[in-house]
């Protein structure tokens, strides 16, 4: 299992991905395009983790900025 972690002002956020391409997680939840956690889930490669991760959670603070 790879693991990158984000440190935030909520504290440190730990995202995974298990196997050479799988569902992401954060903190053992799983994530969903566009900042959710419902909807089309997110996938990626090991390499591609730390993107992803920086990419979901910038979208994650929009949303909760718009709501």
């Amino acid at each position: 299992m790879n693991t990158f972690s984000l440190n935030t002002r909520q504290g440190a956020q730990e995202f995974t991905v298990s196997g050479d391409y799988g569902y992401v997680r954060l903190n053992d939840q799983q994530i969903c395009e566009r900042g959710h956690f419902t909807g089309s889930t997110v996938q990626c490669a090991p390499a591609d983790l730390e993107r992803v991760a920086r990419n979901w959670w910038r979208a994650s603070l929009r949303n909760e900025r718009a709501n």
